[in-house]
């Protein structure tokens, strides 16, 4: 009897002791873009630095998913673009840092395809409904003059356009990521090219909406691209529930900068992060956690 006791509180201590630990559902987006990659690799190396916090990367449709379902309290971190943030009225969330720039990306099959008033009469992936790729196909579209029938539309995932993009049933693809892309470069390798942003239209987006900047993908970037490619950027922006605890995020932060080169190597997107560019460019409020970390280094 006495045994039967002992085993059953050792097993109460086991159950008790495995609920002890924090569970993070973690957004990124579809299979092929950097949030992905990011998603992956950020919540492996955070788990080796806290054993105690459990992550479950979600795949979602992007940016919009994933400021809802934080918001609704399915995830617990994300990423998210910060023109999604600025325009979104949900709540539940803050920004840990801003990770890096993303580009708005045209992938085009036909060579006749060298602008985008080009799109006229064809038919096009604008990203999945929901995702932040979306939101910018249609501001880029709408800025040419691109509405109703002139253009046909899909919501496609990043990797079923670029399926359909190589067998023809597509004419091109708007992909919002960082450069390099996995997805893009696999599309150049095959004779696949960027469609560029005229200087004008650029103009135009900024002054529309604040949140884009001018932006440049060097020539080189990928297989076969010889011409530097004027397009539009937005920051990529880690963000988390505020229901985590202070102290959690704040050992998370930690772990992002800590492993930042490792990151670099593994998003070829990120070029640079550190403290002073995390906290650049972000039109919300910093969770408790990250912003006791940037004092902790001095940061403004």
């Amino acid at each position: 009897m006495r045994i039967c006791k002992y085993m059953i509180c050792l097993m109460l201590v086991v159950v008790l002791a495995g609920c002890t630990g924090t569970k993070i559902k973690f957004g990124t987006a579809g299979v092929g873009g950097n949030y992905y990659v990011f998603g992956q690799a950020y919540t492996e190396l955070a788990s080796q630095d806290h054993g105690e916090i459990e992550f479950e990367v979600k795949k979602t449709a992007g940016s919009d998913a994933n400021l809802r379902l934080l918001s609704q309290g399915y995830l617990q971190m994300a990423i998210a673009q910060m023109d999604a943030i600025a325009l979104s009225d949900l709540s539940g969330f803050k920004a840990v840092a801003s990770l890096y720039t993303e580009y708005v990306q045209v992938i085009a099959r036909d060579e006749g395809i060298t602008s985008i008033n080009d799109l006229k009469g064809k038919v096009v992936s604008i990203g999945e409904a929901e995702s932040g790729t979306a939101r910018n196909a249609n501001h880029v579209l709408q800025a040419h003059g691109l509405t109703g029938r002139l253009v046909t539309t899909k919501n496609m995932t990043y990797s079923d356009a670029a399926a359909a993009l190589m067998d023809g049933s597509i004419d091109a693809m708007f992909i919002t990521s960082g450069a390099q892309t996995t997805v893009v470069e696999s599309l150049t390798k095959e004779g696949m090219h960027l469609v560029p942003i005229t200087s004008s239209v650029i103009e135009n987006l900024i002054e529309a909406y604040p949140f884009y900047a001018k932006a440049m993908i060097p020539s080189g970037t990928y297989s076969n691209q010889s011409e530097d490619i004027p397009t539009i950027g937005i920051s990529a922006v880690l963000i988390a529930s505020d229901k985590l605890s202070s102290d959690t995020v704040k050992k998370l932060t930690e772990s992002l900068f800590a492993h930042a080169n490792d990151l670099k190597v593994t998003v070829l997107a990120i070029k640079e992060l550190n403290e002073e560019n995390a906290v650049k460019n972000i039109s919300i409020e910093f969770h408790p956690g990250a912003l006791a970390y940037y004092q902790e280094k001095g940061v403004k």
